[in-house]
């Protein structure tokens, strides 16, 4: 009986041992890749590497084109107070900067193939082919050496501040509107010459009008009329030689030793020449008046 006991528990000892090393085989067989994934796992293992060395490859080759370095890229320097720049650059849309100035020592040139354009608030610089176009409400030219612009356009006034207006033309200057200034005067040895084409002309001073020429003469011609006038004072011609050329009376008594007789008609003002002898004078020569 105690045998039959022992042959029993020694069959149940033996079939626990073949389970239990049943149990071990099958865990170890779920644990781990095997078959179609193991290889799907090192495909793209080796394809995510393939792409990292392309990348990498693909980065250093862009910073040795584009030479950056610790203050830049190439030419292009990163500064404190913006971005500096040594050698041509080439912008395909629009500039927004506050401040664009040339390297010191060097020139700052501006191209385009079609137009340049500047805009800032509401006025606006074209730069075309063939013209310049300027849009803004106050226009000014400044000096540095001047408090003052030099050329200031406002509300349809154009004013000069130079010390001097110089115009170098064959043509000269030609003006639709008044022109206010203190000194006309020619270049040097050169005449001044001051006409209205198909209009009137008015000189005006508030305190006078001078006329000179210090080293030459001064020639004035009107196609109908030319009229002096001061309305409080005399018209002075100051001069050690006056020279009027007027016409003479349609008498045709010869003069003695060629002298005549300056006449000025009451109502018209007109002068005129009379043969200065004892029958012929001014009196005598009324129909001219008329």
């Amino acid at each position: 009986m105690m045998r039959r006991v022992r042959e029993e528990h020694d069959d149940i000892s033996e079939f626990v041992a073949q389970q239990d090393e049943n149990n071990k085989s099958s865990l170890t067989l779920k644990i781990g890749i095997y078959g179609w994934r193991k290889r799907c796992l090192y495909f793209f293992l080796l394809l995510l590497l393939v792409i990292i060395a392309i990348n990498l490859a693909l980065t250093i080759w862009i910073l040795v084109v584009l030479d950056f370095n610790s203050k830049g890229i190439d030419k292009l320097e990163i500064t404190d107070d913006g971005i500096r720049l040594e050698g041509v650059a080439e912008f395909r849309e629009t500039v927004r900067a506050r401040d664009i100035s040339a390297i010191e020592g060097s020139n700052l040139t501006v191209t385009s193939s079609r137009q340049v354009q500047m805009v800032a608030g509401t006025s606006t610089v074209v730069l075309r082919n063939d013209d310049i176009v300027i849009e803004t409400n106050n226009f000014q030219i400044r000096s540095p050496d001047r408090d003052s612009p030099l050329v200031a356009v406002t509300d349809g006034v154009l004013t000069v501040n130079a010390d001097i207006l110089e115009a170098t033309g064959t043509r000269g200057i030609s003006l639709d509107g008044p022109i206010e200034a203190n000194t006309i005067r020619a270049h040097n040895k050169q005449q001044l010459s001051i006409e209205s084409a198909s209009g009137r002309m008015n000189i005006l001073g508030s305190q006078g009008v001078a006329v000179q020429a210090t080293a030459g003469e001064v020639y004035i011609h009107s196609f109908e009329e030319l009229l002096l006038s001061s309305s409080n004072g005399p018209v002075i011609i100051d001069a050690t030689d006056v020279r009027i050329q007027l016409p003479a009376s349609g008498d045709t008594v010869q003069p003695l030793q060629d002298i005549y007789e300056v006449c000025i008609c009451r109502n018209s003002g007109r002068m005129f020449l009379a043969v200065a002898n004892g029958t012929n004078n001014c009196a005598s020569q009324q129909d001219m008046c008329t």
